[in-house]
């Protein structure tokens, strides 16, 4: 091969090098911007679902009808679960360093927060009311930190794994600027990430599962 051919063959393999670099960010680009806009329809219908569960409980509470706990209480699982979901989804956003900055993420985790604060009050209130046999656990996480993503892993497998439906968890990020988060932090005095408030006990810093899992039970009791 002469030397022309040789210098055809750099600048080709140096120009499809190119093409693909570009193709992979573009492609990259595209994902994100569509996972980004698909939690952003979750968390707007999740919104709306704990609003319509705040006007179901304001009805039931005011209106002469026996108050419905069951049906209430089935609301408010289910609920909880499509939070948690939606929470790995904002976990696996917020590894990207992309986002960090992004006004559309922040919005998102704003939103979430609002929406995570909402429900986690009515299923507090819902609880005393109803006398329910469950927990209800506040947690809050920040970012970077390597103890949270540890702290949440180990709520994951104590609820799939042992507790289920026994054990709601919403989750607040506690860099959120939001004077109901600031309220909160203030309230249950956190003053760390991961912290949990497990009914209205307040425990600082990560918590192994075995001593999670021993304090979730005694509420149970």
């Amino acid at each position: 091969m002469n030397k022309k051919h040789i210098k055809k063959a750099y600048i080709f393999a140096a120009v499809l090098s190119l093409v693909l670099y570009l193709a992979g960010i573009f492609t990259g680009f595209v994902v994100q911007n569509s996972t980004l806009k698909y939690t952003e329809k979750k968390v707007a219908s999740l919104q709306r679902r704990v609003e319509n569960l705040q006007l179901e409980y304001i009805y039931l509470s005011t209106s002469n009808d026996k108050f419905n706990c069951k049906f209430l209480s089935a609301l408010l699982d289910d609920t909880s679960k499509d939070m948690w979901l939606i929470r790995d989804e904002l976990v696996k956003l917020e590894s990207n360093p992309k986002n960090e900055n992004s006004y559309n993420y922040q919005e998102l985790k704003r939103e979430y927060s609002l929406v995570s604060t909402r429900a986690w009050i009515l299923n507090s209130v819902t609880k005393e009311k109803c006398d329910e046999s469950v927990v209800v656990v506040l947690y809050f996480y920040s970012v970077p930190c390597e103890r949270c993503l540890e702290q949440g892993n180990i709520l994951d497998e104590l609820k799939s794994t042992v507790f289920d439906s026994k054990l709601r968890v919403f989750v607040l990020d506690i860099g959120v600027d939001e004077p109901i988060v600031k309220t909160l932090k203030s309230t249950y005095l956190i003053t760390e990430t991961p912290s949990l408030v497990v009914g209205n006990q307040t425990l600082q810093g990560f918590v192994n599962k075995d001593m999670l899992r021993d304090l979730i039970y005694s509420k149970l009791e």
